[in-house]
């Protein structure tokens, strides 16, 4: 395993979003010998704000596979629905031997499909799920690690300055399926307190049930995680659809019925639908907006 405090380690990355880009700045850019570039494929070149993003961290951006080849740590982090296609567009490139980190929020039956484009040729795959909001927890955010690899990744993302990795086992996909099953819980929990709030608002109520909330579910339901939850969530909930798809998947592989999977997804839908929030600090303004959003989409 390349130590980084007595030599250079080449870290490629696909992909340069939110959780990349802080991960960059609050630990992988803080160590002087690694040797970080971004491969970007001619067609997905990125957007204003990942380029803005870019050319903060500094970084090297090319379009040419040999990025790839001259990788000893590949890190995928791009959209849940591009996963697959990544993996397969840059498996001839990887050479034996090296670790592919993919962080996708995707399901562990995706992620074994990965696993097998990217071993091919003798690279590692390291299943990687991201447990926590990146923004806020950075550098101390869960990461569940499964592969054969992963040992190997944990103790290297330690010294990059990733200070909370575990290895969940070293079976492909066992880490992404334990991230889609939280997901069923914490995207449901969003779908139910989109409703009941709504519901609440519009009976008149919103302040009694708001008190319930935090009387039986203390944090959890306080106004500071009921802004969280809906204000990032109107208007930003289309990324969550294709993760939610990738936890239908899971549940269906253990022979689970996607019931309330599938209610969640219709919320998250109606959710992505709506305008960004115009006042995310106030409970009640944030419902009301999102009330009336609701209302003019069914009009």
């Amino acid at each position: 395993m390349p130590d980084i405090r007595n030599q250079t380690l080449k870290l490629t990355f696909i992909g340069f979003g939110e959780v990349v880009s802080t991960l960059f700045e609050c630990a992988f850019g803080q160590n002087q010998n690694l040797l970080a570039s971004v491969y970007m494929p001619l067609d997905r070149q990125p957007s204003d704000a990942t380029a803005a993003k870019l050319y903060a961290a500094g970084l090297p951006v090319s379009s040419s596979p040999d990025v790839i080849s001259e990788a000893e740590v590949v890190l995928s982090a791009v959209t849940p629905d591009a996963a697959i296609s990544v993996a397969q567009g840059i498996s001839p490139y990887l050479m034996p031997g090296v670790i592919y980190v993919d962080v996708n929020s995707v399901s562990g039956q995706t992620m074994i499909q990965i696993a097998d484009c990217v071993e091919r040729n003798g690279a590692h795959c390291v299943d990687a799920a991201i447990m926590g909001p990146v923004p806020i927890l950075r550098n101390r955010v869960p990461i569940f690690l499964a592969g054969a690899a992963a040992n190997e990744f944990g103790l290297m993302a330690q010294s990059l300055g990733l200070s909370n990795t575990s290895v969940v086992s070293e079976r492909i996909g066992d880490a992404s399926s334990l991230k889609m099953l939280w997901s069923v819980i914490t995207k449901g929990t969003i779908a139910l307190f989109t409703e009941s709030l709504i519901a609440a608002h519009r009976l008149g109520l919103l302040e009694q049930l708001r008190h319930l909330l935090k009387q039986e579910y203390g944090n959890t339901g306080s106004d500071a995680m009921i802004i969280r939850m809906l204000g990032s969530s109107a208007g930003g909930a289309s990324r969550r659809l294709d993760e939610m798809e990738e936890a239908a998947r899971t549940l269906r592989a253990a022979d689970v019925p996607t019931w309330a999977t599938e209610a969640t997804s219709r919320w998250l839908l109606e959710l992505s639908k709506m305008p960004a929030v115009r006042d995310a600090s106030d409970v009640t303004a944030l419902v009301g907006q999102i009330s009336s959003s609701l209302d003019s989409d069914h009009t």
